[in-house]
């Protein structure tokens, strides 16, 4: 059985790191959600959202992402995926996802790629 998704923030601005646990799906919305409001709450112009501890995605969970992809372009802040498991990262790559959010193996590369933009 899959997990309850679980966020964390943390960081300083301008970057903010977004650490999500356990299973993102339709249920997890409210979590995500909270959690990048809280981000643009602390002055945060991109965020990271850290795959690493996602054990799970389903179609809803993905659809909950575009969405609010599209509510961080409308306040001009940048997303990225960071840690995605090979096979998520196939699937977003093969969504068109990577065209929005970039994806990076690792929090330190997302970071020194994106001051760097």
């Amino acid at each position: 059985m899959e997990d309850e998704l679980r966020a964390a923030v943390r960081g300083t601005a301008p970057t903010l790191v977004v650490d999500l646990h356990g299973a993102l799906t339709t249920l997890g919305s409210e979590v995500l959600e909270t959690a990048l409001e809280d981000a643009r709450r602390l002055a945060a112009h991109t965020v990271l959202l850290n795959f690493h501890d996602v054990d799970y995605i389903n179609s809803a969970g993905v659809a909950v992402l575009i969405r609010l992809m599209g509510r961080m372009r409308e306040t001009d802040q940048k997303l990225a995926f960071v840690e995605l498991q090979p096979h998520y990262r196939k699937v977003f790559h093969m969504m068109g996802l990577f065209q929005f959010a970039p994806v990076f193996d690792s929090e330190r590369e997302a970071i020194e790629t994106l001051q760097l933009s």
